[in-house]
């Protein structure tokens, strides 16, 4: 099957600033598509161009980046609007069998919707309005746009199930089947072998005080009498590689398949 893929924005920004990073290989969307690819599929992924790393990289599958718009008023933090996409969509619409739009609340999935609305799925994390002044654009959008163009798309598919609920109240058209965040198989093998592990769902951003989870490791892990890492005065990224050393893991990257690097999204 000739799948695309539409995820304009990479990974989430922090205070809406996109973060300048050498490779999108270690994002969940990159990782989602290497699972159609494994599974026999054909993959193009359209991403905005204020995602495209800094590095030339080879990719596993087609990768495409679009030039955004006005963004000043649309931020392509929060909402990309490219037309360099729309006409890409209404060029190539013939040569896909399934589109997978990310998000009700986007201009990729409006442009799906009114170009190609039967080959088109909506992947649907969102559970809440987004409360940029004061929640008014989110509502206009679910209650005017969402009526009268999203669903007339094959499905919407929530990823939890409170985006089930959120969505469901402004569209009739949503699975009950939930598709969650995947993990790359390959970097995370299932293992009977019970073993000490650190796993962090969330994005390893300053913000999300990553380093005050690590020293209330580091202090637990030290009266337990472990060998641990000093990350005192240290940034969380060194910090983070020294600590997870220090309790036994190895190697360049000490936790297989994440990303220390402030601003991306773990693989998984």
């Amino acid at each position: 099957m000739r799948i695309l893929i539409l995820n304009q924005i990479l990974y989430t920004a922090d205070n809406n600033t996109i973060p300048v990073v050498s490779s999108i290989k270690d994002t969940m969307i990159y990782n989602m598509c290497l699972g159609f690819v494994d599974a026999g599929h054909t993959v193009t992924l359209a991403a905005a161009e204020d995602y495209k790393p800094k590095a030339i990289e080879a990719y596993d599958f087609e990768v495409r980046f679009f030039a955004t718009y006005l963004p000043r008023l649309l931020a392509p933090s929060i909402i990309p609007f490219s037309p360099a996409l729309y006409r890409f969509i209404k060029k190539e619409r013939d040569r896909f069998d399934l589109v997978i739009s990310s998000e009700v609340f986007s201009f990729q999935s409006l442009f799906a919707s009114i170009l190609c609305p039967r080959k088109t799925l909506i992947w649907q994390e969102q559970t809440a309005h987004q409360k940029k002044f004061r929640e008014l654009p989110s509502k206009i959008w679910y209650r005017t746009i969402v009526p009268l163009f999203l669903t007339k798309v094959s499905r919407i598919v929530p990823r939890s199930k409170r985006a089930y609920d959120f969505i469901s109240s402004y569209a009739p058209n949503v699975s009950d089947i939930i598709v969650d965040h995947g993990i790359n198989v390959g970097k995370f093998t299932f293992s009977k072998k019970k073993e000490r592990t650190i796993i962090s769902s969330s994005q390893l951003i300053y913000r999300k005080n990553i380093e005050g989870i690590i020293r209330f490791i580091h202090t637990n892990e030290r009266l337990r009498g472990h060998p641990v890492a000093d990350c005192r005065k240290r940034r969380p990224a060194s910090c983070a590689r020294e600590f997870s050393r220090g309790i036994g893991f190895a190697g360049e990257d000490p936790i297989p398949g994440i990303s220390f690097a402030g601003g991306t999204k773990p693989a998984y």
